[in-house]
């Protein structure tokens, strides 16, 4: 680039080429630059990021509801992953999520793909291998699975897990630009899926996608600013009913419509805050709702929220050392800490040390 410079400034005016011999020099320089960089840069990469603990073993333990263990089911961690190389995969960073209805677990692998394993009385038997990233999740009834293409993270593909992972649709490649407008990227705040349509919440904008046509409906303006900026999102089982969790507080969409059926607007003197929803009861009328900080050493804190009366009813993890832990996958997206069954007999936690602990509901 230097030399090429300085042959065009050759044929320039007498006037212009004063200006020539220091950019000359500097792009001259630049690999030098380069060289220094990488020199102070790279015991710094390998000290924070090559020495990280590396996962060598994993494995699953299912409790059952009245304390029966399993043996550790083994993941095969070098065939999933590969072998190590310099960028190596911390322990804090594998994730997996359980399908609602139990027969299934997702493993996040680190090239941009999730395993679907079976679970067996003996063992994890491996099924597919979906390409994409976080986020990812199931329909309540563990039929249906959405994942977010890692070649284009505004692409999200539905995926019947009960009929031979059949794809059912794909919501407009365009989703992030049309939400958004043209050329503006996007924070996943939160994903929902139901039978026949997929929600989606970005940083302050709201869409619902048609399955299994991929159609794209967004409400207007005027409905987004009552709802707020969307943190979290669940539907009604059975019911094309969708719960919003938001800066101002909780509201009742119909999702076909776009119109509130319900709304609680958060008061400012309140001592909980609708962040993430972590699902809602069969008969609709309670919400479980997260409150707490997320990122690194976040806290949690799960209350159950009636919705007709618009009180909390039951808090969990509202103890100093008790909370629970947000679960964070890369940098944008976090999942709840809290999974409860289709029917809301059982609920799992996570606490902040690691402990899980499962809930019966009291009749």
């Amino acid at each position: 680039m230097a030399r090429k410079l300085e042959e065009e400034a050759a044929k320039q005016p007498v006037v212009v080429r004063p200006v020539v011999p220091l950019l000359s020099a500097v792009l001259r320089g630049l690999p030098a630059w380069f060289r220094w960089v990488v020199e102070q840069t790279l015991p710094l990469a390998r000290k924070h990021f090559i020495n990280q603990p590396v996962v060598v073993g994993a494995g699953v333990r299912v409790w059952g509801p009245i304390g029966k263990t399993q043996e550790l089911l083994p993941v095969d961690v070098s065939t999933l992953y590969g072998e190590e190389s310099w960028a190596r995969f911390p322990a804090d960073e594998l994730h997996l999520r359980a399908s609602p209805d139990g027969r299934y677990v997702a493993l996040e692998t680190a090239d941009e793909a999730f395993v679907l394993l079976q679970l067996t009385p003996s063992a994890l038997s491996p099924r597919a291998r979906v390409p994409g990233g976080s986020p990812l999740g199931w329909s309540a009834d563990g039929r249906l699975l959405f994942v977010t293409r890692s070649a284009d993270r505004e692409k999200f593909v539905a995926v019947h897990t009960h009929d031979d992972l059949r794809e059912l649709a794909r919501c407009p490649a365009d989703f992030d630009r049309r939400l958004w407008g043209a050329g503006t990227g996007s924070i996943i705040r939160d994903v929902a899926i139901a039978e026949d349509r997929l929600a989606v919440a970005l940083f302050t904008d709201l869409g619902v996608c048609r399955l299994p046509a991929g159609s794209l409906v967004l409400p207007d303006p005027s409905t987004l600013r009552r709802i707020g900026p969307p943190r979290g999102l669940a539907f009604a089982q059975g019911r094309p009913t969708l719960y919003v969790a938001s800066g101002r507080g909780l509201s009742v969409v119909d999702s076909d419509t776009f119109a509130i059926l319900d709304q609680y607007l958060r008061q400012p003197a309140a001592d909980f805050d609708f962040q993430l929803l972590a699902g809602v009861s069969p008969d609709g009328r309670y919400v479980a709702a997260l409150h707490g900080r997320e990122r690194l050493y976040g806290w949690a804190t799960l209350f159950l929220w009636d919705v007709h009366q618009r009180r909390v009813v039951q808090r969990i993890g509202t103890q100093p050392g008790r909370m629970l832990d947000t679960i964070s996958s890369g940098f944008r997206f976090v999942y709840p800490p809290a999974q409860l069954t289709r029917d809301w007999r059982y609920l799992m936690v996570v606490r902040q040390d690691g402990a899980l602990e499962l809930y019966q509901r009291v009749p």
